[in-house]
């Protein structure tokens, strides 16, 4: 009850701010610098928004390009205004993502769609509803720089005509392997023998050093990998909270970043965190860009499916033995169930190498049992000695081979391929109802979806549209 009257409350409040400052214009024109003025201060209507976007493609735009490009982004503008989900060709000629981004800013800025918003985040306080930022995800690293080089010039256009007080923040959102592990790289600085590389491996340490360690040229692939951040880092590390990742993770969730851009994989991974109930990669959002919609069709196939590699049971009973239990029955049990697990996973990749038999789903559903079990067990087991770090790490492992194992239970709506590559066998489990997926889990949610691409003909644009679940 209380936040029925909350919401209504708020939504009373923006009622009041939008019909106050609709009699404060003229009644016979709109007045573009009397809104202009108002912008990024209160709530303003499309009509308004369709103003400012003209007035500003009038002084960042050559007159060549301008109509086209003031079409297209009025056209976006009214999608997000309408919060569709839409997939659309890219326009010849004209910038699309510049486009995009334009009526995305004035959407945001000018809370279009704060009343919406408070109706697919009721808990959310309606101050904070102008703060969710944009996401525009995209399929390649040029891509990324093409997004971040239009932001500075359009934040310049937009502060010179004075439609926003402050300027546009942006946040590049990468994965873990693209920063360096304080703990790991020192631990391996002093191990290096090679003085060339231990002098580069010692400028990360400083604090003007790169970000991204991908940007760092003269470190081999090799130990990139060694020092990069694991992908379960957990608050056991003695660097949690002060290593320079976890810093820069910090700075890019603050309310004022307006735009969040990230590539297809690490977007995917934030929607299937939110629908496994886990803490999301990204701030709740109130508009999505994607860019390249074939490029995200593709990433989609991966990042819902699941991967089983051979040597990942043989890793997690690795990990297991070496684990001392103060019980030694919760020792046995744990041994028993980890050698079971290793001998499924013989017999699994056996059957699917030489095409015999067809026990597949029977070895799936054991899996998915022994790691039940085990997962039971371990959490509350008393260690002797250390291990607590060691027994997170395959919990975690562990998790994730149940999850695998749970879809590819469902043989009926998957499809499954065996594949090698350096000498390691790997199967590759993809759900065959990707559509309804995405649906779910983002085309019905209520936020408005701009997808841009490059279709090959009518029929090529109609299947990724089917393909995608819109």
């Amino acid at each position: 009850m209380q936040k029925k009257l909350a919401y209504y409350c708020q939504l009373l409040t923006v009622l009041l701010l939008r019909t106050a400052f609709m009699l404060s214009a003229p009644q016979n024109r709109w007045d573009v610098e009397r809104v202009i003025h108002m912008f990024d201060k209160v709530q303003i209507t499309l009509e308004q928004c369709r103003g400012i976007l003209v007035e500003l493609y009038k002084e960042i735009l050559p007159r060549r390009i301008r109509k086209k490009q003031t079409e297209l982004s009025e056209r976006i503008l009214t999608e997000i205004h309408e919060r569709n989900v839409t997939l659309m060709p890219a326009e010849p000629g004209a910038d699309n993502m510049i486009a995009a981004l334009t009526a995305a800013v004035l959407a945001k800025r000018g809370r279009l769609c704060d009343e919406q918003n408070m109706a697919l985040y009721p808990e959310m306080p309606y101050a904070a509803m102008s703060e969710m930022p944009i996401v525009i995800t995209v399929s390649s690293i040029a891509q990324q720089n093409e997004v971040l080089d239009c932001i500075p010039i359009l934040s310049q256009a937009m502060l010179e005509q004075e439609i926003i007080s402050t300027p546009l923040i942006a946040a590049l959102r990468k994965g873990r392997e693209h920063y360096a592990c304080m703990r790991r790289l020192q631990a391996h600085i002093q191990h290096e023998t090679d003085i060339k590389i231990k002098r580069n491996l010692t400028i990360l340490t400083k604090p003007f050093a790169p970000a991204d360690i991908a940007e760092v040229k003269t470190l081999p692939a090799e130990i990139k990998r060694k020092i990069c951040v694991p992908e379960r880092c957990d608050s056991h590390c003695p660097q949690h909270g002060k290593c320079p990742f976890h810093i820069y993770y910090a700075r890019v969730l603050l309310p004022k970043t307006d735009i969040q851009v990230c590539n297809h994989n690490y977007f995917l991974a934030d929607t299937l965190r939110r629908r496994a109930g886990q803490k999301p990669l990204i701030p709740n959002y109130q508009i999505l860009i994607i860019d390249d919609a074939h490029r995200f069709l593709q990433a989609a196939h991966c990042m819902y499916g699941k991967q089983l590699s051979e040597k990942t049971i043989p890793s997690i009973k690795n990990k297991l033995s070496s684990l001392l239990f103060r019980d030694e029955k919760t020792g046995a049990s744990v041994n028993q169930a980890s050698t079971a697990l290793l001998g499924i996973n013989k017999r699994l990749f056996e059957q699917l190498s030489e095409h015999t038999g067809n026990k597949t789903h029977q070895y799936a559903q054991a899996i998915l049992r022994i790691t039940t079990e085990l997962l039971d067990l371990l959490p509350n087991a008393p260690l002797v000695g250390g291990g607590v770090g060691v027994r997170e790490k395959v919990i975690w492992e562990l998790t994730k081979l149940r999850n695998c194992a749970a879809l590819l239970v469902q043989r009926e709506s998957i499809t499954c391929r065996l594949y090698e590559c350096k000498g390691e066998r790997s199967l590759k489990i993809n759900p065959q109802d990707l559509d309804r997926r995405l649906r779910e889990d983002l085309w019905s949610k209520g936020f408005p979806v701009i997808i841009s691409g490059s279709f090959s003909s009518a029929e090529d644009f109609e299947r990724v549209k089917t393909s995608l679940g819109i």
